[in-house]
């Protein structure tokens, strides 16, 4: 066996992984928002639970060869593609299937799309890859990751000042002092 053949054996491989892991992350994707999507539906009674999981099941199967919206902005500049390699793309995978198995236990609303792309912009950038935006080196790139950066932490502390804090105060009135406020 020469050494192209061991390397083509070898990308066999990997492509034979990435298609597992990302058949796995599939499965995920279904089963976390399955809740999200069917919530309403059971707790109103308008669906019964195994209705509305097989409902969602089908509807996860017919999106995803309806919609790549997700490949489509991958593919539009988050990342250099000439840079995302079979091994990049399976760890971004895995890394999605983490984040969501991690929420789920949790009990954390999060998008599996956001952790796909997540997961394959940190293993970008984890991996050494000095180019982690295409054309990082001109300004608008480096800006557009700065200010996605700035809408995260925006949203968590708008988060925390609107949501979290006033939760905390209502929760420590007193009922009487609560109805001076009304």
């Amino acid at each position: 066996m020469s050494a192209r053949d061991a390397l083509r054996v070898r990308n066999d491989v990997v492509l034979v992984l990435v298609v597992v892991v990302a058949l796995s992350f599939d499965f995920t994707n279904g089963f976390h928002d399955t809740g999200n999507a069917m919530a309403t539906s059971i707790a109103t009674k308008a669906l019964s639970p195994r209705v509305a999981v097989a409902l969602s099941g089908v509807l996860n199967l017919v999106g995803a060869f309806l919609s790549l919206a997700v490949a489509a902005t991958i593919a539009s500049g988050l990342v250099d593609t000439n840079l995302v390699t079979l091994t990049v793309v399976a760890a971004g995978l895995a890394g999605g299937i983490i984040w969501n198995l991690l929420t789920w236990l949790l009990g954390i609303p999060s998008s599996s799309s956001h952790a796909l792309i997540g997961g394959v912009i940190g293993v970008t950038f984890g991996s050494g890859i000095t180019l982690l935006l295409k054309y990082a080196a001109h300004f608008p790139a480096a800006l557009s990751f700065f200010w996605i950066i700035t809408a995260l932490v925006l949203c968590a502390l708008i988060g925390i000042v609107f949501g979290v804090y006033p939760a905390w105060k209502a929760a420590r009135l007193d009922p009487v002092e609560a109805l001076r406020y009304e």
